[in-house]
């Protein structure tokens, strides 16, 4: 499997498809499964084949919940790693896979964890980089929008950095000051924009196990 990457991504993509059609039976290999396709995200010198592993990460999702450990590490790892050791792309889609994670109960834990590196990845970011810095701020509306009272401790970190770094962004200034007021009126416009979905399945709000219908409309 290591030595032949030409069998990596039809290997991928088998594993997605399996996870959306099986997911309990699925969940009992996640512990093994997940090095292997983690080692792939941050080892494989191969474009295709690590957004195809960080697309298999997306595709999973929920039924992530219990082993977020072994994920979201590698995925700020490779959110930390300078631009011209990993390919702008990768980057971006592994920050985007970091928020569509935040759909997890679990990832509540990691709040600071992911946090932090984003605000420092705002920092070092060109201004002429407008989409990476669209992908970094997405994932703070999620975050807001998912966590609400728990995110509320990182928003004055957040508008520092953007103060400083002179950034703006519409979504995520209108969904803090409503956080900050308490008053969540503006959520559920902007919440469906960056609702979790799985485009392998045919409805793509599907829940997964683990996942609860009250934990999924508090979002």
């Amino acid at each position: 499997y290591r030595k032949k990457p030409d069998i990596q991504i039809p290997i991928l993509s088998l594993l997605e498809k399996v996870s959306c059609n099986v997911n309990e039976p699925f969940r009992t290999f996640l512990p093994d499964i997940l090095p292997r396709i983690m080692n792939i995200i941050f080892n494989n010198e191969s474009r295709d084949v690590r957004m195809e592993a960080l697309e298999t990460i997306n595709i999973f999702g929920p039924i992530l919940n219990e082993d977020l450990h072994l994920v979201i590490p590698v995925l700020i790892r490779l959110c930390e790693a300078r631009e011209n050791a990993i390919c702008l792309d990768c980057q971006k889609k592994a920050i985007k896979v970091l928020g569509q994670l935040t759909i997890c109960p679990n990832s509540k834990e990691f709040i600071p964890k992911i946090v932090q590196p984003l605000l420092k990845k705002l920092e070092k970011s060109s201004h002429s980089n407008k989409d990476f810095i669209r992908c970094i701020m997405g994932v703070f509306v999620q975050m807001a929008i998912r966590f609400r009272d728990d995110f509320l401790p990182y928003i004055p970190y957040i508008q520092k950095v953007l103060n400083k770094c002179k950034i703006s962004h519409e979504e995520y200034e209108t969904i803090a000051n409503d956080l900050c007021s308490f008053n969540y009126t503006s959520f559920k416009e902007v919440e469906a924009k960056y609702k979790y979905t799985n485009p392998m399945l045919s409805n793509p709000h599907i829940l997964h196990p683990g996942v609860s219908k009250e934990n999924h409309s508090d979002q």
